[in-house]
Parts: structure tokens; C-alpha cells; sequence
């Protein structure tokens, strides 16, 4: 509240309008890219974006009558189970992967499931070694998933792109070959945000 006793918009409120554009300017410039790939492998592409203390879906393409997934634009991915997410956070600095990581509860939902923090950051240590992550049925034993980091024209990782099967489809080894797809996506994305790999 102003001295006049009007109301200005605080810099808490000028940050969230922020955070919400550059969100939509993500998704209107990734979507293009979202319905080639999933054009070329058949199978569910999603968009995920660091928004906080949370990654969120941003953006979705499903193929043309294939069975719906739960997946929910706007709804924040279990940070311990979601390909999309360990795409973002093994590529962090590690101290922010740990501030984000700070008090998750790591559910145990499948046989596969991540359960400690230690395995998991070894698990971002092969993420990041190798530009890629998996989720191999660890929220729903039915269905795995493959993504790879988005950056800025700073190289910082700001999202993911993410590639979705049912196993009884598709299962890891095969989802796997979509790879070369996948990251060319996510490379173009990067470099239409004005990042140049080195």
C-alpha cells in the first residue's frame, strides 16, 4: 500500500506475472515441436517447466486415438518418479537440486520406485552423464517414459521434453530408440531460445 493509501502491484505479484509469461512463451514455441515428435514416434509427448519449487506439465500432444493418460497440464510431477523432472534436476547446480529436494517425501508407488534421496542423486549423476532420463514404471507400473532437458541462452535448464508409452506398447528398450528424436527436439527448442551448444 502506497503512502496515498492506493494499492500498487508488489514485486511478489510483478515475479508471478513474469514466471507466467515465460511460461506461456515456452509452450507457444515448443507446441510446433511437441506435435512433429509426437507425429514421428506415436505416442504422447509432454512439456515440463521449472516453475518454482515445482516442475509442471506445461504443454501435452497425444496422437490421434490413442488411450488418454492421466497426465494434467498445469499439475506439478513427482519430483522422485517423473523422467521430466530428473531431466531438470540433475542438470541444475546441485545445491538448488537439493534446496527443491528438501523435505520430499519419497512415496514408494511400484516396484521400481526411487526411495532415498542418495539413490536418486545417483540416478541425476547418470541423467546428467548421459543427457537423458528415464522413468521405467516408477509412478504407474504400466507406463515409462524417456525426456531430455530444455535450456535457455544461458545454458540453464528451464524445462523438458518428455516422450510417454504404455509398456504394454512400448517398453524402455524400445522407447529408448525414439532417443535420437527426442533430443533433436529438445536441442531445437533450446536453440530457438536462443541457446547455443558449445
Amino acid at each position: 500500500r502506497r503512502t496515498d493509501g492506493r494499492y500498487g502491484v508488489g514485486y511478489r505479484l510483478v515475479g508471478l506475472a513474469q514466471q507466467a509469461r515465460d511460461q506461456f512463451d515456452l509452450q507457444a514455441l515448443a507446441h510446433p515441436h511437441l506435435v512433429t515428435l509426437t507425429g514421428i514416434c506415436g505416442f504422447t509427448t509432454h512439456l515440463a517447466a521449472l516453475e518454482g519449487a515445482d516442475i509442471v506439465y506445461v504443454d501435452k500432444v497425444e496422437p490421434a486415438g490413442s488411450v488418454r493418460l492421466y497426465s494434467q497440464i498445469g499439475k506439478p510431477v513427482p519430483l522422485h518418479t517423473a523422467s521430466a523432472a530428473k531431466a531438470v534436476l540433475a542438470n541444475l547446480p546441485r545445491e538448488r537440486t537439493l534446496r527443491l529436494l528438501e523435505g520430499w517425501k519419497y512415496t514408494s508407488y511400484t516396484s521400481t520406485t526411487i526411495t532415498s534421496q542418495n539413490a536418486l542423486l545417483e540416478e541425476f549423476d547418470r541423467t546428467e552423464q548421459r543427457g537423458w532420463a528415464v522413468d521405467d514404471g516408477e509412478f504407474e507400473d504400466f507406463i515409462n517414459c524417456i525426456a531430455s532437458p530444455i535450456r535457455d541462452e544461458t545454458g540453464q535448464v528451464i524445462g523438458a521434453v518428455s516422450i510417454t508409452a504404455l509398456r504394454a506398447i512400448s517398453d524402455l528398450t524400445r522407447l529408448e530408440l525414439l532417443l535420437p528424436d527426442l533430443l533433436r527436439t529438445s536441442n531445437a527448442i533450446s536453440r530457438e531460445l536462443g541457446w547455443l551448444p558449445e
